[in-house]
């Protein structure tokens, strides 16, 4: 994780009276609230098991994950649930060794899923040297593996440095996807530092990269077409070359292109029985649905135009559409 991070993530720390645990649990959980639309974040945090002093020098394996709980909202601030966290942390340190995976797994009653927490967190610090009599030595790499996530992020706190890892099982994730997940995990830390009163649903985990990618290469979907045909027009070609594909999806209603033309048809013949002719403004009047489609087709198969007409609108505001546009039918 870059200097200027570090340094800034520490005045945050120092700032609101957190560790900096905290600060990336709190950055976690929003990025898996963004992720996921869940408001129930519950993440597994590592615990070392050690709680007591003659365990600290003991040799072997006593740690255990617990579950820390975040319900997350729009327009909740960033620093709003850090005092909770915090004092979850705590807590969960008075109860580690209350709390096992054997647990969890009575209480899943569903088989299917892992018996254990989805997403975890770890956070521990780590000495740059270490002396034996007269050899010095630094670790290069450490891994102990108790649990079955499926996504982890681990935090390795050194002298003037963080180091962000993240976890994974490889039959769930792809490597660029994690890749991605770790930029987007830097990006928010960054904007978290710049305005940490901010809502969590303004702050942004995109890159500049990411933001082309969504706003202009997926949506760059220009085709040619015959400049001198109209919609209707168009959408009937597309009839006669695939009149059983599916046109429309709503909920569970479909309707092929030849269904949609031959309703579309049906409601254009009515409307010129009525005096709908070109030049004229017909309003429509519906909630989103394959009958909007249908009404849209119809009148323009009509030779009319189409005004929508929002349903939430009050009474006023439609009658003065209605008048504006001359609108009868």
């Amino acid at each position: 994780m870059p200097t200027y991070l570090f340094k800034n993530i520490e005045k945050i720390t120092q700032q609101y009276n957190i560790s900096i645990s905290t600060f990336f649990i709190a950055c976690w959980q929003v990025l898996l609230w963004r992720i996921t639309g869940k408001a129930e974040i519950i993440i597994g945090n590592l615990c070392d098991g050690r709680k007591y002093e003659e365990l600290q020098s003991a040799i072997g394996l006593f740690a255990n994950y617990l579950p820390i709980t975040c319900h997350l909202e729009n327009n909740l601030k960033f620093i709003d649930p850090l005092p909770d966290i915090n004092q979850s942390i705590d807590e969960i340190e008075k109860w580690q060794e209350y709390f096992t995976t054997i647990q969890l797994e009575k209480l899943n009653s569903n088989k299917n899923q892992l018996p254990f927490f989805s997403c975890c967190f770890e956070y521990g610090q780590q000495q740059d040297k270490f002396h034996a009599n007269e050899t010095q030595f630094s670790i290069y790499q450490q891994f102990s593996y108790l649990e079955r996530f499926k996504v982890k992020l681990k935090i390795v706190d050194r002298a003037n440095s963080l180091l962000a890892q993240i976890h994974y099982d490889e039959s769930l994730f792809l490597a660029t996807d994690i890749q991605a997940l770790l930029l987007q995990l830097q990006n928010l830390i960054t904007e978290v530092i710049q305005k940490p009163e901010s809502p969590i649903d303004s702050l942004n985990i995109l890159s500049i990269q990411e933001k082309q990618e969504l706003l202009f290469n997926f949506n760059n979907t220009d085709k040619n077409y015959p400049q001198d045909k109209c919609i209707h027009q168009l959408f009937e070609h597309q009839v006669e070359l695939q009149p059983n594909k599916i046109a429309v999806v709503f909920e569970d209603e479909q309707l092929t292109y030849a269904q949609l033309n031959t309703r579309a048809n049906q409601l254009a013949r009515y409307l010129q029985k009525m005096g709908v002719k070109p030049e004229i403004v017909v309003g429509i009047y519906l909630e989103r649905s394959p009958l909007f489609i249908i009404s849209l087709l119809g009148i323009l198969k009509a030779g009319a135009a189409y005004l929508p007409l929002d349903s939430t609108l009050p009474q006023e505001s439609l009658i003065f559409r209605l008048e504006d546009a001359d609108i009868n039918i």
